[in-house]
């Protein structure tokens, strides 16, 4: 994803706009690695409270016309 970035924003590196983008990926990529070491450990509240936290990253993209909205309602993500 940073090499798309960099790509179609070469000189934006430096923007407030990425840094936050920044920031939020690594969250997105510590709950994503957190839930599944969750599940390798067999532990269902660890992979509860991580599959939470994505659901609450998800939920940030609602407004997005890429959004997989029904999926994450079947799933239970975002209390619907």
């Amino acid at each position: 994803m940073d090499e798309e970035l960099r790509a179609e924003y070469p000189t934006a590196d430096s923007e407030p706009a990425v840094d936050v983008y920044r920031v939020r990926l690594g969250e997105a990529q510590a709950a994503y690695r957190g839930f599944v070491e969750a599940v390798h450990r067999s532990d269902q509240d660890a992979a509860r409270l991580a599959w939470g936290e994505l659901g609450g990253i998800a939920e940030r993209w609602q407004a997005h016309p890429d959004f997989p909205g029904p999926f994450l309602a079947e799933a239970g993500v975002g209390g619907r």
